[in-house]
């Protein structure tokens, strides 16, 4: 099935994995006013690296406008490099859609391990 915005893509990945939403979207979604470029969501840093990156690949999959882009250089990342810029880099960019989504295994000012403790103080969204 096809999504055809940021927004879906970033609702079809919260169905199957944990995600919390980031930046600007993330005060948006408090009712905040906050224009923003791109979208930045944390998805579930406790999934093995290979699961991780392989959530990411099937959900880009049956979108073909949708490509990883290495956040520093702007440069195209195949599907089998996603794994070592991944662990190098801690995220990676999809384009593509309707706004840049930035997908973080390890955020700029947060560690991994304290994704549970984030998560637990998270408000779910519908």
């Amino acid at each position: 099935m096809a999504h055809q915005t940021t927004a879906g893509l970033i609702a079809a990945l919260a169905r199957r994995h944990r995600v919390l939403s980031l930046g600007g979207y993330a005060l948006i979604s408090h009712g905040l006013s906050r224009p923003t470029y791109d979208a930045d969501v944390w998805l579930d840093p406790c999934l093995t690296p290979d699961a991780w990156c392989s959530a990411l690949r099937d959900l880009a999959a049956p979108q073909p406008a949708v490509t990883f882009v290495e956040i520093g250089c702007w440069q195209p990342v195949s599907a089998g490099e996603l794994s070592r810029v991944i662990e190098r880099d801690g995220i990676i960019r999809l384009m593509g859609l309707d706004q840049p989504l930035d997908i973080f295994r390890r955020p700029n000012e947060l560690d991994i391990a304290s994704f549970d403790e984030v998560w637990e103080r998270a408000t779910p969204l519908d």
